[in-house]
């Protein structure tokens, strides 16, 4: 069966930018577009089939129809994969564990990786804790305002790769354009916002005692290098940049052929344009692999991540 070209479930938040309207083409309608959730199930936003024999249907909704897509299918869709526009910073935050999240929240935790599309010059991110820190001096850093003094502030250019384990705290800076890939979770504890009002005028709600609960206090190295190198396959440039537990996400660029795992997968279109298995494909698009796909083959020159459960 052919792959579905999904259509991506759009978000306006106080931080977002025009960069997902001005250089993707999503929906002109929307002024500001902070996330653009490429595939997902999820049901606070899901994508939906763009063109072919599901057309305007929900992703969720087609695998529920059709489990056969995925092989097996129990109505609870594991990976989100999406774009972030950062115009201004993001919260500090930090997302639970599959045990907590499921002991409080009812809910599956949140592990994620990010691949840096492009950054402004000075931009950065927050990642873990320089240090140990004690539960004391956590809850004391939150109340007067210095968290952001305790994490490692990492300086970022295009090409770099984080993974973020659930548990760690993180933050994105102003001036990033991400690749995010994570479980499909939309649990999020905020820690910090920075004093600064949401759209009702009022400060945003602060998640301060699960934060504590669900965050790791060890120190973190963040490197912003992939897992592996970079190898050349004929016309392809292949690297991986992440493995885990929950998804393997692989970085490709040019053109050639893509082995497909004994699995579905998902594609997002990073840059340029061209064909897979035939189908057109540009900047900005997602798309879900059925089980039963042997191969892709790329034609044009496109830069794509590939990730597979």
């Amino acid at each position: 069966m052919d792959l579905i070209l999904l259509k991506p479930a759009l978000k306006d938040i106080i931080w977002g930018g025009t960069r997902l309207v001005t250089e993707f083409g999503y929906d002109k309608n929307f002024p500001r577009i902070a996330e653009a959730w490429v595939v997902s199930a999820h049901p606070a936003g899901q994508s939906t089939a763009a063109g072919g024999e599901f057309d305007g249907k929900p992703l969720g909704d087609i695998l529920s129809a059709h489990p056969e897509l995925c092989g097996e299918y129990n109505g609870d869709f594991p990976l989100l994969v999406k774009f972030i526009d950062a115009a201004r910073d993001l919260s500090i935050q930090v997302h639970p564990d599959d045990k907590y999240a499921a002991a409080h929240e009812n809910g599956r935790g949140k592990t994620e990786m990010w691949y840096v599309m492009d950054a402004a010059p000075g931009a950065f991110i927050y990642y873990g804790f320089k240090n140990h820190v004690t539960p004391k001096e956590f809850s004391d850093s939150i109340a007067d305002g210095t968290v952001c003094n305790l994490l490692n502030k990492v300086e970022c250019k295009r090409g770099d790769v984080f993974f973020i384990p659930a548990g760690t705290i993180h933050a994105i800076g102003a001036g990033l354009l991400i690749c995010e890939i994570q479980q499909s979770s939309n649990l999020t504890y905020r820690i910090f916002d920075y004093n600064r009002p949401g759209p009702d005028g009022k400060p945003r709600e602060l998640h301060i005692q699960k934060a504590a609960e669900a965050s790791d206090l060890s120190p973190s190295r963040p490197s912003g290098k992939p897992r592996g190198k970079t190898r050349k396959i004929g016309t392809l440039e292949r690297t991986v940049l992440a493995r885990c537990d929950y998804f393997t996400s692989t970085h490709y660029h040019g053109s050639g052929e893509i082995p497909c795992k004994k699995t579905w997968g998902l594609i997002t279109i990073l840059g340029g344009t061209g064909e897979i298995n035939g189908q057109a494909v540009k900047k900005g698009d997602g798309a879900f692999i059925p089980v039963n796909t042997v191969k892709l083959t790329l034609t044009g020159n496109l830069e794509l991540i590939y990730t597979t459960p």
